[in-house]
C-alpha cells in the first residue's frame, strides 16, 4: 500500500517537472530565436529541439534520482553540462571502437533515458522502498 501511494505521488510530481520541461524548452526556443533573429522559426525549432533531445532531456534524466536534494532549475542545467561532457567523451571512444558518430547520436541519449527509467521503476521491481 505504501509503494502504491509513493508510486502515485512520484507519478504526479512527474507530470509536474514534465511540465517545467515544457516550459524550459519554450525558454530556450524564445532565447535561441532572440539570438538567431535573421533564421527561420522552423530551423531554430529543429535547432532546439535536437539540443533538447540530446542533452537537456537526458542530462534531466540521469540527475533525476536527486529530485529531493537538488531543484529542478539546478538539476535540469548540471545534467544538461553534464551529459553534453559524457556525450562528447562517448562519441569520441565509441569512434575508436568502430561506432560512426551518427549512431552515437541515437545510442548514447537513449543511456540516458534507460537510466531514468532504471531509477523510476527499480523500486517497484525489487518491492522495497527506495531511501535517499
Amino acid at each position: 500500500m505504501i509503494s502504491r501511494v509513493r508510486t502515485a505521488l512520484e507519478t504526479q510530481q512527474l507530470k509536474l517537472e514534465a511540465q517545467k520541461l515544457v516550459m524550459l524548452l519554450f525558454a530556450l526556443y524564445t532565447a535561441i530565436q532572440i539570438a538567431f533573429f535573421k533564421e527561420s522559426p522552423i530551423i531554430v525549432g529543429r535547432l532546439v529541439l535536437s539540443l533538447f533531445f540530446l542533452f537537456v532531456i537526458p542530462g534531466w534524466c540521469v540527475l533525476y534520482l536527486w529530485r529531493e536534494k537538488i531543484g529542478f532549475f539546478e538539476r535540469a542545467v548540471s545534467g544538461t553540462l553534464l551529459f553534453a561532457g559524457i556525450f562528447v567523451l562517448s562519441a569520441y571512444y565509441s569512434g575508436f571502437v568502430g561506432i560512426h558518430i551518427k549512431y552515437s547520436t541515437w545510442i548514447i541519449p537513449f543511456i540516458g533515458y534507460a537510466a531514468f527509467i532504471i531509477q523510476f521503476f527499480a523500486s517497484s521491481l525489487h518491492g522495497k522502498v527506495r531511501k535517499h
